[in-house]
């Protein structure tokens, strides 16, 4: 192998952020469904029908397709990533939800049977999994998947850790590194109103990954989804001038 064969490329000489990649988690009404599709025009993979109310209510721009089953997605995701211009009328694609999309691996596995997996069968959901997660993240998009949340607590000591839920004890930890930006979306109530808020940064016992100048936790009660990626994008531009 030669040096010429391998292809270079000067962070100075790519200053944006050509794509951002947002994994968004929290409890049920936490609002990831309606804060996913707040950019001008999403194009939603739709695996809960129940998310079309909120995706109406949200954004009446959004396109929504309800997925049913895992080939089905596979199918859309391979077409999507070999006909980009074919979807250039969207500027992001959402995946509501991956905890869901999940359970159709594994509807697929046990040919929607409902029993437990098989103890071989393990690997494969973890492996069939992370096959589409990979395939959503190469999409020639900005994407912004949501999950569902799983908080468990140490005996010993009480701690309480928070992180996606996802069946698999590594599937989280596997899933998040597929991601540039993580938050744990929540409500907090302060006597006068409701805001919503996103972690993006925080200690070891919450899951969450900061990019750029957004981290720490941020009120997104006034900021949309489309904001964070600009100015994700933005923050790229300037650093690679400076």
């Amino acid at each position: 192998m030669k040096k010429s064969q391998f292809n270079f490329v000067k962070a100075s000489e790519n200053p944006q952020l050509a794509f951002v990649k947002i994994l968004l988690y929290g409890d049920t009404g936490a609002g990831k469904t309606t804060y996913s599709v707040s950019t001008k025009s999403p194009l939603v993979l739709l695996t809960e029908l129940n998310g079309s109310t909120a995706i109406q209510h949200k954004n009446q721009n959004a396109t929504f397709i309800h997925i049913t089953d895992a080939n089905q997605l596979a199918s859309l995701l391979r077409l999507i990533c070999s006909n980009p211009k074919d979807f250039s009328e969207y500027d992001c694609i959402v995946i509501d939800s991956l905890t869901e999309m999940q359970r159709l691996v594994k509807d697929r596995i046990t040919g929607g049977s409902g029993r437990p997996l098989k103890l071989q069968e393990w690997g494969k959901l973890a492996a069939d999994t992370l096959s589409l997660i990979r395939r959503i993240r190469d999409l020639p998009f900005n994407v912004c998947c949501t999950a569902l949340m799983e908080t468990s607590i140490v005996e010993d000591t009480g701690d309480r850790f928070v992180k996606p839920e996802f069946e698999g004890r590594k599937t989280s930890n596997q899933i998040s590194q597929y991601f540039n930006l993580v938050g744990c979306l929540y409500r907090e109530f302060d006597g006068e109103a409701t805001h919503r808020k996103v972690i993006f940064e925080s200690g070891s016992k919450i899951m969450c990954k900061p990019l750029g100048p957004i981290k720490g936790t941020i009120d997104i009660s006034n900021l949309s989804l489309g904001d964070i990626i600009k100015s994700v994008q933005a923050f790229g531009g300037k650093n690679a001038k400076a």
